[in-house]
């Protein structure tokens, strides 16, 4: 009798989305698994100078908020960016929480206020096909520089996920403290 309520119990939980099975897609809907991936290739591709496979993962018309800095827009711009590592030794991306977009909207977030006032008019993406999702991360970087001094960097970073059924997930929109 207990097996049987037990196996209903889970049955109704599947059912109604309160348990997720691995594999199965997060409370946001979409496979935030995959970013993850993502975040573990592009610290592969940066140790490894891939450059080009490294921003890949960016839409062509990526917005890139950088301090000190102008915003970039575009992925030549970015690969500039990237390319000036000229001997990267690490780079890590400390995951910290997703967000979807109405979260933001209602202020249900923990993100830090600097990175907040970054963020565009999200208002356009609202219930918006394909999904956009916010990552709030940490960065870890470094790199010998041009000096031969071995240099570290660290940014908060929130990125704008976007899923495009045809390349999958890119980052639209990017900003680091």
């Amino acid at each position: 009798m207990i097996v049987r309520c037990t196996c209903f119990f889970y049955a109704f939980l599947v059912i109604s989305g309160l348990l997720l099975l691995p594999g199965c897609q997060s409370a946001y809907g979409p496979d935030t698994d995959a970013i993850i991936r993502i975040n573990q290739q592009m610290c592969t591709q940066f140790r490894q100078e891939q450059v080009l496979e490294l921003t890949a993962h960016f839409a062509d018309s990526v917005n890139v908020i950088i301090p000190g800095s102008p915003m970039w827009q575009g992925k030549p711009v970015l690969q500039a960016y990237w390319s000036r590592y000229l001997n990267p030794i690490h780079l890590s991306i400390q995951h910290i929480r997703f967000f979807a977009v109405e979260d933001i909207l209602e202020g249900n977030t923990d993100l830090p206020p600097s990175l907040l006032a970054l963020l565009p008019n999200m208002e356009p993406l609202q219930n918006r096909t394909p999904p956009v999702l916010y990552q709030w991360s940490d960065w870890n970087l470094q790199y010998e520089a041009e000096d031969g001094v071995i240099r570290s960097e660290s940014h908060p970073t929130l990125l704008q996920w976007t899923d495009d059924a045809d390349s999958g997930w890119r980052i639209t929109w990017m900003a680091q403290l």
